[in-house]
């Protein structure tokens, strides 16, 4: 590209965004001028200043399509359903509008709009989604910033996770029938997630080295959990199904899909409270950290990504907080 004369006028033809950006042709009167406009061009690319896109403008629906064909499959199916839910109430808020044309305060009346209806966290799962949406924009070069930069999430209250006691699990198991008493046994002693359970198959299983391979998990992150004698006992006596490889099936052999009707039967002949099954998860947490095991271990064991995660249940520890002003004390 160069500066060139056409006519009377002297024309400036360049790229933004390298090589295979943009190509941009400014006229000028002079010579000069024409080059001053190329370096002003170039200045303001550097700086990331400047409005030329390599990609056209685009409507919020087409692009929210696009995403779902090229992004979403790299998603578990489950997230995968959360997000179509999500982008429902996405099109239905900001309507049929190009999507450069979305503003930081139409962000914040979205925002706010949903708080009024769901709850804050459930607010921040759908900021997290169109924001990932405008930062994909971003990098495809159909806006030059995200729109969504600024907004921030709403502040919860940290809650105090809802778990059953080691001797409340107990007595959940023992009321439990068939593959829910399994399921239930399983869960509290290896905090395996709902959908980890339901994919759950017996080739994942080792009984010889009492561990267990957990191949579908959050964030698609491989890991071995150890079993311990109860977990392998009530595995062991589990029924096979002749054709099905799953742990935990239907009668067809075809993979669990909504048990909550046959858990929470299963609470109400323990006489406790009603839980999501999650929590069955948070009980195998929050019993090894009352139980004083070291919270990197329990980190390592949940297969919490963060330490921060497992920070929240830091406060079961039996006696840490008095452990740690005793050192002061002087008499």
């Amino acid at each position: 590209m160069a500066v060139y004369k056409r006519g009377d006028s002297w024309v400036a033809d360049f790229r933004i965004g390298g090589r295979r950006g943009r190509r941009v042709r400014k006229s000028a009167p002079t010579r000069e001028l024409a080059q001053a406009l190329e370096r002003e061009e170039k200045v303001a690319e550097f700086r990331g200043e400047t409005g030329i896109l390599a990609a056209e403008d685009i409507d919020l629906f087409i692009f929210i399509k696009k995403y779902q064909d090229l992004i979403s499959p790299t998603k578990s199916s489950s997230t995968r359903t959360r997000d179509t839910y999500t982008f429902t109430h996405i099109r239905n808020h900001f309507g049929d509008r190009p999507l450069r044309s979305i503003t930081p305060e139409q962000i914040e009346a979205y925002k706010a709009h949903r708080a009024r209806h769901v709850k804050l966290s459930t607010v921040n799962r759908e900021l997290d989604l169109l924001k990932g949406l405008l930062n994909q924009a971003g990098q495809w070069g159909y806006l030059r910033t995200s729109p969504a930069t600024h907004v921030r999430r709403f502040k919860i209250d940290l809650r105090e996770p809802v778990f059953l006691s080691a001797e409340e699990g107990r007595r959940l198991s023992a009321v439990a029938t068939g593959q829910m008493k399994t399921f239930i046994v399983v869960a509290l002693n290896t905090g395996l997630r709902k959908d980890e359970l339901f994919a759950l198959k017996w080739s994942d299983i080792d009984f010889a080295k009492a561990e267990l391979r957990v191949r579908k998990s959050k964030g698609k992150r491989f890991r071995v959990v150890p079993l311990n004698h109860t977990a392998v006992g009530a595995l062991q006596t589990q029924p096979r199904h002749i054709n099905s490889p799953l742990v935990f099936h239907n009668s067809d052999g075809s993979p669990w899909k909504d048990v909550r009707g046959s858990f929470q039967a299963a609470l109400a002949r323990a006489n406790l409270p009603k839980i999501r099954l999650h929590d069955l998860r948070h009980s195998f947490v929050s019993n090894l950290v009352a139980a004083g095991v070291d919270l990197r271990t329990v980190q390592e064991l949940a297969g919490h990504r963060s330490i921060q995660t497992t920070m929240n249940y830091a406060h079961l520890r039996p006696g840490a907080l008095k452990d740690g002003v005793a050192v002061l004390e002087t008499v």
